[in-house]
C-alpha cells in the first residue's frame, strides 16, 4: 500500500532545492556606461523560466542578453541569465525583483521565486559643478538698405516659374487604388508563406526568423481577438491570452511556442532549418484551429503538438 501511494503521489523538489541569486559587477556607473547583471538559478532536473526579465529592468536598456547553462558542484542544474545593461537616467536607479518560475517534470504549476531588488547609481560624466552651455542668443538685425523684400519676391517668382515648367513635363500621377486589408487569418497565412520562402535559417539568420515569426503571430492574435499583443512582453501576452476562448492545449502550445522563440531571439540565435519548418507548420495549424467559422466562433480544435 505504501509503495502504491509513492507511485501515485511522486515527491517533487521542495522550494529549498531551488536557489536564486542575482548580482551586478558594480553599483555605480557613468551615463551610457554598462553594468553586467547576472541571475543564477540552481535547481534539480526541471525547467526554469524568467518570463519578464527583458521587460522588467526599470530605466535600464538591454545591450546584450544570453543564457549560460552549467552544472553545480552538488549535481544540480546551474543556469545563468547574463544581461549587459546601460542607463541614461542620472541618480540611483533600481533593478526590480525578477520573477523566476520553476517547473518539475509534467507539473504545469510553477514554483515562483523572486530576486532581490538591486540599486545602481548613475552619475554624470562631467563634474557636478560644471556649468551648462549658455543659450544661443537671438539673431542680430543687419544694418544697411539692402532691399531684402524685393529680392525674396523675385526669387519666389523665378522658383514658381521653374515649378510650373517642371510640372508640365512631369504631370502628377494618381496613386493606384490600394488593396483592402486581408482578414487576420488570410493575412497571417500569406506572411507565413513569405517567411517560409525567404529561407532565413539556411542563411544563418535564425534570430531574424524568430523575430518575424513572433510578430506575425502577435499581429494575428491582436487582430483576431482585439488585444494589445504587439507591444506586450511575453509574460503579458500569455496572461492576456489566458482570458481568450482558447482550448487548454492551445494555451499550453502558445506558451511553449513563445518561449522557444524567445530562446532563439535573446539567447542562442541559432535555428535549424527543420526546426524552423516545424515552427511554421505548427503556427499554420494554430491559425486553422482558431480561424473564425461563419458564426464568428473559432473551431476549438487544438493545434498540432510542437514537441
Amino acid at each position: 500500500m505504501l509503495l502504491a501511494l509513492l507511485i501515485a503521489y511522486p515527491v517533487f523538489p521542495s522550494p529549498s532545492d531551488v536557489e536564486v541569486t542575482a548580482h551586478v559587477d558594480r553599483t555605480e556607473i557613468t551615463v551610457g556606461d554598462v553594468v553586467h547583471y547576472e541571475i543564477t538559478v540552481r535547481h534539480p532536473d526541471g525547467r526554469v523560466d524568467l518570463p519578464a526579465v527583458r521587460g522588467n529592468i526599470g530605466h535600464f536598456e538591454v545591450q546584450n542578453y544570453r543564457i549560460v547553462p552549467g552544472k553545480a558542484a552538488d549535481g544540480r542544474t546551474l543556469v545563468t541569465h547574463a544581461l549587459t545593461l546601460s542607463s541614461y537616467t542620472l541618480g540611483p536607479d533600481t533593478l526590480p525583483p525578477q520573477r523566476v518560475e520553476y517547473r518539475h517534470g509534467p507539473d504545469t504549476t510553477p514554483l515562483v521565486l523572486y530576486t532581490p531588488a538591486t540599486v545602481v547609481r548613475v552619475r554624470r560624466v562631467s563634474p557636478e559643478n560644471t556649468r551648462d552651455i549658455a543659450d544661443i542668443t537671438g539673431p542680430e538685425p543687419l544694418r544697411g538698405t539692402v532691399p531684402w523684400g524685393l529680392i525674396a519676391l523675385a526669387a519666389a517668382a523665378v522658383g514658381y516659374w521653374f515649378y510650373r515648367d517642371w510640372r508640365k513635363k512631369h504631370p502628377r500621377k494618381l496613386p493606384a487604388a490600394s488593396r483592402p486589408p486581408l482578414p487576420p487569418y488570410e493575412d497571417a497565412l500569406e506572411k507565413l508563406r513569405a517567411l517560409e520562402q525567404a529561407g532565413l535559417p539556411s542563411q544563418g539568420r535564425g534570430r531574424e526568423f524568430a523575430f518575424t515569426l513572433s510578430e506575425i503571430m502577435r499581429a494575428y492574435l491582436g487582430r483576431r481577438y482585439d488585444i494589445d499583443a504587439m507591444e506586450a512582453t511575453t509574460e503579458e501576452l500569455i496572461q492576456r491570452a489566458s482570458l481568450l476562448p482558447l482550448a487548454p492545449q492551445q494555451q499550453e502550445w502558445l506558451r511553449t511556442f513563445t518561449g522557444d522563440l524567445d530562446l532563439v531571439k535573446y539567447a542562442t540565435g541559432a535555428l535549424a532549418e527543420a526546426e524552423a519548418a516545424r515552427q511554421i507548420e505548427a503556427a499554420r495549424e494554430f491559425l486553422r484551429a482558431t480561424k473564425p467559422d461563419p458564426t464568428g466562433v473559432g473551431s476549438g480544435k487544438p493545434p498540432a503538438e510542437t514537441a
